[in-house]
């Protein structure tokens, strides 16, 4: 923890959570990020009402609309279709929360098998840091 003397004469303390805070609120390239990471995440977490189409449903004589912005493109399908008639732009929203949804799935594994790897060795010591030094160095 930081102790810092604040322009009215007082002793504030920093957390270190607030120390790389104030790190990172200078940093313009670290804003940028956070910003464009948080305008993907909302997206995806509102993807079921921002999805015009699901993203199942096909439009058979809409088969590869190239996107809006191109000659022959439609505002009804932003990002154009695919193979099948499907909506790009509803696929893309809607298969960003399987992503997400993947994604933290994952890390609760990694935190579960983590939690478990640092109980053992704990618990059992040396003998488990041997199980766990052949599991990792197989790999």
């Amino acid at each position: 923890m930081s102790t810092y003397i604040n322009k009215y004469g007082e002793i504030e303390v920093r957390s270190p959570a607030n120390e790389v805070w104030q790190w990172f609120k200078r940093d313009n390239q670290a804003m940028f990020g956070l910003l464009l990471l948080s305008l993907i995440l909302t997206f995806i977490l509102l993807s079921p009402f921002l999805a015009p189409y699901s993203p199942l449903k096909q439009f058979p004589e809409q088969v590869l609309l190239p996107p809006a912005w191109e000659p022959h493109g439609e505002l009804r399908h932003l990002l154009g279709t695919d193979e099948l008639g499907r909506d790009q732009f509803s696929r893309i929203l809607l298969g960003g929360r399987v992503t997400l949804g993947l994604a933290a799935t994952a890390i609760m594994g990694a935190f579960l098998l983590g939690s478990i790897a640092t109980f053992l060795v704990i618990r059992l010591g040396r003998v488990a840091t041997a199980i766990t030094d052949f599991i990792i160095n197989s790999l």
